[in-house]
């Protein structure tokens, strides 16, 4: 909005420095909020109408110029003050797509076809969700291949026909071409063409876009209600129920953020064959020892989709608090597979691999790896996750029989566990190092497979 306030005083008083402000406050938002990349199309969109750029400097330059080619030579004029925003938005969306390919590393990349159809199909789905919030979620899960072709061309038709109504108006509604292709343009970056997340669509995306929907039913009413009797009245009277309507909605869909068992049993209420749901309620329930219902709701996620993280990562461990180790160690190792960079999954593994019981479930080595793996990625040297993997690493080394080096890595950890007063720690540590100088490797007696 700051670019936009900008943007208009410059437009009405052209000064090298208000320039610079626009591309100062822009280049703010983009740091902000990176789907404002193509703000400069709304830019020129805002000089076609209300600001009258387009209509005002083609008549001068008709005078002199005249005609198509006068028209022409007043947008690229336009286009090319938008130069230095483009290069903002362009740098912009280099970066972003670099940080989140690496940050999303693991979600499995769909089909173009699937994204395509699904982006028209949510372009539909986010005007309705403006007229009519309700059934709002906190995730929608991506569809894949299950949009059938009669839902993809209801959106293709629905948007063509928006399109041309709007093209067939534009020298007497001119608003409706800004306002109709300011949502467009400001979606394109997060309608999901370019994959930046599993979901199909996200709430959080439409309230900068939806401002062009807003603007086009406006100024629609407004033109259309001119020559009403009690104008002022009827349309005072309508915009409070429509208030009213909306803040009772909106209350309604605050109470569903109490908590985050209810936030996501909504979600799954008002959402179908969603993983992620079912994967983050399973961390709620299970946080809460709520064991079996943590693992039905795990098991349902891998159910919808097999190759979920998160869901294999939370049912190893409810499996694990149920005695049945050697179930969890294979889904933790699929959520090692899956999430490479998983620091819990790997200690759990690690600490399993290294202290089990069970002889068939041990492997020192493969806990070594694993440990140093944590220990790289743990954080400050003094952080208990990196005390905790400094335990994990001396055990391994004690299953491999490295008993030497066993014993100087939990000194260290215990030096560690000292300085910041962590009295259980400490104890445990103590504990494990007298057993590594008897040559003896470290048994956790929670670690053993009950279920044989």
């Amino acid at each position: 909005m700051l670019t936009l306030g900008a943007y208009v005083r410059y437009v009405r008083k052209p000064a090298s420095m208000r320039y610079v402000i626009v591309v100062l406050v822009f280049a703010l938002g983009l740091m902000a909020k990176p789907m404002l990349v193509t703000l400069p199309l709304v830019l020129l969109l805002l000089d076609y109408w209300p600001l009258n750029r387009v209509g005002n400097q083609t008549a001068e330059v008709r005078n002199r110029r005249g005609g198509v080619s006068g028209q022409r030579s007043v947008v690229r004029g336009l286009v090319r003050e938008k130069i230095p925003l483009l290069v903002l938005s362009a740098g912009s969306s280099i970066i972003t797509l670099f940080v989140q390919r690496n940050a999303a590393s693991f979600i499995e990349s769909l089909p173009l076809l699937w994204r395509i159809r699904n982006a028209l199909v949510s372009y539909v789905a986010y005007i309705w969700q403006m007229i009519c919030p309700i059934r709002l979620a906190l995730v929608y899960p991506h569809p894949g291949y299950g949009l059938s072709f009669w839902k993809v061309a209801t959106a293709i038709a629905f948007l063509a026909g928006v399109t041309a109504v709007v093209l067939a108006f534009r020298k007497r509604r001119r608003y409706l071409v800004t306002g109709w292709f300011w949502y467009v343009a400001m979606l394109v970056p997060v309608i999901g063409i370019v994959q930046v997340g599993a979901q199909a669509r996200a709430d959080r995306y439409t309230y900068l876009p939806q401002i062009g929907l807003y603007l086009m039913a406006t100024w629609t009413i407004a033109d259309l209600s001119v020559a009403w009797r009690y104008r002022r009245q009827i349309l005072a009277a309508t915009a409070a129920a429509v208030i009213a309507a909306l803040a009772w909605l909106a209350w309604i869909q605050n109470t569903y953020w109490r908590d985050s068992e209810t936030l996501w049993t909504h979600t799954l209420a008002v959402t179908a064959h969603n993983d992620v749901a079912h994967a983050n309620l399973a961390e709620v329930l299970l946080r809460e020892d709520r064991i079996d219902e943590a693992i039905s709701h795990s098991e349902e996620a891998l159910r919808i989709h097999p190759s979920d993280g998160n869901a294999h990562d939370t049912l190893a461990l409810g499996l694990f608090r149920r005695g049945r180790v050697e179930e969890a160690v294979g889904h933790w190792k699929e959520t090692v597979k899956i999430k490479p960079h998983d620091l819990s999954a790997q200690a759990n593994l690690a600490w399993v691999l290294a202290t089990s019981p069970d002889a068939s479930l041990r492997d020192g080595a493969r806990a070594i790896y694993l440990a140093k793996k944590v220990l790289e990625r743990a954080g400050p040297a003094n952080d208990e996750k990196a005390i905790i993997a400094l335990r994990t690493l001396a055990a391994g080394y004690a299953e491999s029989g490295r008993f030497p080096e066993a014993i100087a890595t939990a000194q260290q950890a215990l030096q560690l566990a000292m300085a910041q007063d962590n009295f259980a720690l400490t104890k445990d540590l103590q504990s494990n190092i007298a057993s590594y100088r008897r040559n003896i490797p470290l048994r956790d007696t929670e670690a053993v497979n009950k279920t044989r």
